[in-house]
């Protein structure tokens, strides 16, 4: 119980810092639809790209529905967050582009710390695995 306090201020602390260090708002209800850079992907920065990949490989070889292997894969996607919002590099509209992408993933890892039920856990961890898709779908 203790970690996922923890865990939870950590993550809300980086929805924070990350949402003043680009000046945007971190609420997820206002994000719009992601768009195409005229039709092409957008390209995201090699450091940060580099944050994404290792949290899509660590969703990818997850093979468990024990709660506590959850909470680690929770807590692992949070190190890799707060690594990509603290070098958050990108500027102009394909960085608000990643945002409406980033913000609502932010909310998914944070309920996902959050969940007890292992069916709640399983659905969480599933829109995790469909929101990879939606970010290789618009960026590279």
């Amino acid at each position: 119980m203790k970690n996922n306090l923890v865990f939870t201020f950590l993550v809300f602390s980086m929805i924070v810092l990350f949402s003043i260090s680009c000046g945007h708002s971190a609420d997820p209800a206002i994000m719009d639809t992601i768009v195409l850079n005229d039709g092409a992907k957008w390209v995201v920065d090699a450091p940060m790209m580099e944050e994404i990949k290792a949290m899509e490989d660590a969703v990818n070889s997850f093979k468990s529905q024990d709660v506590k292997d959850f909470e680690a894969l929770a807590e692992l996607l949070g190190g890799h967050i707060g690594s990509l919002t603290a070098n958050c590099t990108m500027k102009g509209q394909g960085h608000d582009e990643l945002h409406k992408w980033l913000v609502p993933f932010i909310g998914m890892v944070k309920n996902l710390s959050r969940k007890t039920d292992e069916s709640e856990l399983v659905a969480e961890f599933a829109q995790i695995e469909s929101s990879f898709a939606t970010l290789n779908e618009y960026f590279q």
